[in-house]
Formats: structure tokens, sequence, C-alpha cells
């Protein structure tokens, strides 16, 4: 099999991404991943997924960026929202590619009684790479309203922080060390496919919604849109001017937001961004701390 990301495939690879038409590198790839119309989120076809790139393919590989450009350039003055198999597909590749970058981490930095988080710790000091962690992953700490309730996927509390690198890679980390993808090749948890982590094509705010955000509605796998049925995340009423701020704190919306400290999504007096930032100062300490 000729793995993606192997020098057999890059030797194709840099080879059609120099054809005037941006698709033909994507599908090539699409057909050596043999990607199916939708991802069913079962464990066994998701490690067969994850098998397909090569195992030396790492998170900061330049292929990455390569791969984000290729599908920028083939969306250009395209909607990405179009039912098309192909625009399905290569939405739905962005949670494979996450799946295996996570599968690298584990595979080559995750030691015995080690978390996924201190994996990912010893990978980028390994590497000496500087993650980004500005992004405080509202829309990666869903919950579901249930008879007043603001429950936790899996019923378990989890306050979960996104480490970016390059924009293009992300990973979800919960509370307990866990990465969170919605098609994790090692477990299936209702936190990982609700929350999870999606790698990145867009490299500016405006491509990043239009290829990233928005085409989501149209072409989530069917098993995730059964799993987020009832699940919103925090809305950011509050995030406003103090003139404007008691105003606003007065609506419905408020007892939803991300900044409220007394609302649905609030512990002990915390509102949920401030627990957020707890557990990203944790793995700030964790990252610079020495060995």
């Amino acid at each position: 099999m000729l793995k993606i990301g192997s020098v057999l495939f890059r030797t194709k690879w840099d080879e059609l991404r120099k054809d005037k038409d941006a698709s033909k590198a994507l599908r090539f790839l699409l057909e050596r991943l043999d990607l199916p119309r939708d991802l069913s989120g079962d464990l066994t076809e998701n490690q067969a997924l994850v098998a397909r790139f090569s195992e030396d393919l790492a998170p900061h590989d330049k292929f990455w960026a390569d791969l984000a450009k290729q599908v920028r350039l083939a969306m250009k003055g395209q909607d990405f929202q179009e039912q098309t198999l192909f625009n399905r597909q290569l939405h739905q590749l962005r949670y494979i590619i996450s799946s295996q970058q996570a599968q690298y981490v584990r595979r080559f930095y995750r030691k015995s009684s080690m978390t996924d988080q201190e994996a990912l710790i010893a990978y980028l000091r390994d590497n000496y790479l500087r993650p980004s962690l500005w992004d405080h992953a509202r829309l990666h700490n869903k919950r579901c309203l249930k008879a007043g309730d603001f429950l936790f996927p899996d019923g378990q509390e989890s306050y979960n922080i996104k480490v970016l690198l390059q924009f293009r890679t992300e990973f979800i980390i919960d509370s307990h060390g866990n990465f969170l993808n919605e098609v994790d090749a090692e477990r299936m948890t209702a936190n990982g496919i609700i929350n999870g982590a999606s790698f990145n094509y867009g490299n500016t705010t405006k491509s990043h919604f239009r290829l990233d955000v928005y085409p989501v509605g149209p072409h989530d796998p069917a098993f995730r849109r059964q799993a987020t049925k009832g699940y919103r995340s925090p809305n950011r009423t509050g995030r406003v001017r103090l003139a404007r701020f008691w105003k606003e704190r007065k609506t419905a919306d408020f007892d939803r937001s991300f900044y409220n400290k007394r609302g649905g999504y609030a512990k002990e007096g915390q509102a949920l961004i401030s627990l957020v930032k707890k557990q990203k100062k944790s793995f700030k300490r964790a990252l610079k701390a020495r060995n």
C-alpha cells in the first residue's frame, strides 16, 4: 500500500500539485485513503484509516502546510458547502488527520503511565516546538441542556483546552489529560465526538470560517450529527464594554455565557472561561517545567 506521507506518495503528490487543477493532488490523496462517503465513527474503521498514513508523518511536517494550501487553492472561488462527494470527503478528512496526529504523539512519545497531555509535552519539547494556547476552546466545551441542567458529555466533568501548532494542527485535551478526537483510533468517547479536534485548512479568520467552520453543517458525518443533538457551545454574551454589560447580563442568553460566573457553564462562582484558563495555565507550567 502506498501510504500517505511516504517518500513514493510525496513524489506523486509533488508532481500533481504543480498542475493547474489544484484538486488533482487532493483527489489522489482521497483515493489512497479510500475514504467512505460518511465516516461511521466505528473504532475499527478509524484505526484502518489512520493506518493508511505513514507512521513517520509528524504533526509538524511541512506536508500538512502543503495540504492546507492545496485545499485553499482548490476551493478558491468555490463554495465548500456545496453538496458534492469531494467536498464532503475533504471536510471529513480533517477529523482523520487530527486522529493520525494524535496517534503519532502516542506512538512515539507516550511511555507507560503517561497521559496524552504528558506525551504531547514530550513531543513539543523534543522538537523545540512552541504551541499557541490563545484560543479558549469555547466551541470545544459543548454541553447538553436537559431539565435545567448543563450536562457534560459522558457525564464526566471536564474543561477542555486547545493547543495549536501553526494554526493548522490542533490538539483538544480534557481535564484528565486525554486527547479528544471525533474519530479517535484508540478510544471513542462522547466528549471526543462532540468536542474533539479537527485539522484546519484556513490560514486567516475569513478562510478559517469558510473552510473549517461553515462546512460542518452540510458535511459532518451522520454519527456526529446524532451525537451532538442537544449540545450547545457557551455563547459570548457579556463580552462587551462595561457600559453595556449590565443590560446584556439580564437577558436569558447570559445564563449560557462563557463569561457568566453564575450561569449554567459556571462552577462555584467561576465562569467557564476562568476554568478553561486554569487548565491552560497548568499545561503551560508543565511545558516549562524541567524534566
